[in-house]
């Protein structure tokens, strides 16, 4: 639901589009940098038993070598993705963030957590 939707609005992105990963970063990968992950989520279902509806926690990580860069980038995501609606996506909410300095790599993240209710 995440990438079909929405990765052409991360186009938008000040500056340019970091590239963007599922999970994790490839080896090497020069920053800044983009990770998402699925976390959490449920699926409503109908009398029917169908599921028509469902909802996805989603983690953005934004991965950089400067609090700035990262705090830059989350404000850029934040603003794409918060309230964000499509034919498939009803709604995206921000939910959380968390910063962390990772030392062993010297590099900040910002952990950003989205909800999205959508149709299947």
């Amino acid at each position: 639901m995440l990438t079909e939707d929405s990765s052409y609005e991360l186009s938008h992105f000040k500056g340019g589009l970091p590239p963007v990963f599922p999970i994790m970063l490839p080896k090497n990968q020069i920053l800044p940098a983009v990770t998402y992950q699925v976390i959490g989520g449920d699926r409503r279902y109908s009398l029917d038993a169908q599921a028509h509806l469902q909802k996805k926690t989603i983690q953005i990580s934004c991965i950089a070598k400067t609090y700035q860069e990262c705090k830059l980038m989350q404000d850029s995501i934040t603003e794409i993705l918060n309230g964000y609606h499509s034919e498939k996506i009803q709604l995206i909410t921000f939910e959380s963030e968390l910063d962390q300095y990772e030392q062993d790599t010297k590099t900040y993240r910002t952990n950003l957590t989205f909800t999205l209710t959508g149709v299947v």
